[in-house]
């Protein structure tokens, strides 16, 4: 939208209906306003682009350029013409693959706090320590494969990169038989059970502790207040919350889901700024649930952190040439398996 449209009245409108209540007043709204006009005429200034993750807070998702899942983000980015800079609301592994994917390009990050459990719980020195035992017992019948969810340091050690919504082909693909798959626990032992007949599936024991703290009974309790409402969860879940799902997807996936659904309400069980994404975006009359699974990580990015990021054109993204080749490399060969 351009600054000249934006009123307080249009972004109160658009604001409660992704909360799905009127929470945002008229006077919060004219406060917000301003500063959305400034980071406008900065983007142009700066031939900036804002791109945003599908969980943080309503206000940043109304005001992107692109909303979308990790990866979605990196490439959209690098689809974008005459752009010089790039602003990503989200947290530092997205901000590190961005960069990865338009090493030419200025990659900020607006808030330096937006870390990421999952990413955090493979830290670089375990992650070798382990890679080297594991190659020495099984040679050359041994890969590494990294979820997206992991800093840039990780990926550089890994032999392929995969995503929520690629891991099982990507894996079933690799040539290798022992394939050590982190940080992500849940996703390890979604693929162990699925190529059980094809892979040894090391699993490394990390997790993001959103989606492994929720449980069955508040699923339960979703699915007896909406009984008629199709169920999404994403595969970061517990194997037990995924047993419950009709659908077991990636953010993406699980929106284009809720889109293509006849269903009148749909429950989403992820972080709950995607259940915004999806009330902003469906055109037609649905309900979208999903009991509010919150991201502390997510929510410190603000539109005041937007704001001073183009201002004063921080925090930037840098990475060694030896990381952004090897780190791109295990990316690259993800989209190699994924034609096959």
């Amino acid at each position: 939208m351009n600054k000249n449209n934006w009123t307080p009245e249009v972004l109160r409108d658009k604001l409660n209906r992704a909360e799905a209540r009127s929470i945002y007043s008229l006077e919060e709204c004219a406060r917000m306003v301003p500063i959305i006009q400034e980071i406008e005429e900065l983007k142009r200034k700066r031939k900036a682009t804002i791109i945003v993750h599908n969980y943080p807070r309503a206000v940043l998702k109304v005001i992107a350029d692109y909303v979308g899942d990790s990866l979605e983000l990196a490439y959209k980015a690098k689809e974008a013409k005459d752009i010089d800079v790039i602003v990503l609301v989200g947290v530092r592994f997205m901000a590190e693959t961005a960069k990865l994917v338009n090493p030419e390009k200025i990659v900020l990050l607006p808030n330096s706090a937006a870390g990421c459990s999952l990413a955090d719980s493979a830290p670089i020195i375990p992650v070798i320590e382990k890679i080297d035992k594991l190659r020495d017992q099984y040679k050359n019948d041994f890969a590494v494969a990294c979820y997206v969810n992991t800093s840039a340091e990780v990926k550089a050690e890994c032999d392929v990169c995969v995503t929520s919504s690629s891991f099982l082909k990507v894996l079933s693909k690799l040539p290798q038989k022992h394939i050590l798959f982190l940080p992500d626990q849940h996703l390890a032992e979604q693929a162990a059970e699925a190529l059980k007949d094809q892979k040894h599936i090391i699993s490394w024991q990390g997790n993001c502790y959103v989606h492994h703290a929720i449980t069955k009974e508040q699923i339960f309790a979703l699915k007896e207040q909406y009984p008629d409402a199709p169920i999404a969860v994403h595969p970061e879940c517990k194997i037990e919350v995924k047993e419950m799902a009709d659908i077991i997807a990636s953010t993406s996936k699980m929106l284009e889901f809720a889109k293509n659904s006849k269903a009148n309400r749909i429950i989403m069980v992820t972080e709950c700024g995607l259940a915004q994404r999806a009330r902003l975006e469906i055109q037609r009359p649905i309900e979208v649930h999903g009991g509010c699974f919150f991201c502390a990580f997510m929510q410190t990015n603000t539109l005041e952190d937007v704001l001073h990021s183009l201002r004063e054109m921080k925090e930037q993204i840098e990475l060694s040439p030896y990381v952004q080749e090897r780190a791109r490399r295990a990316i690259e060969r993800m989209f190699e398996l994924m034609k096959n």
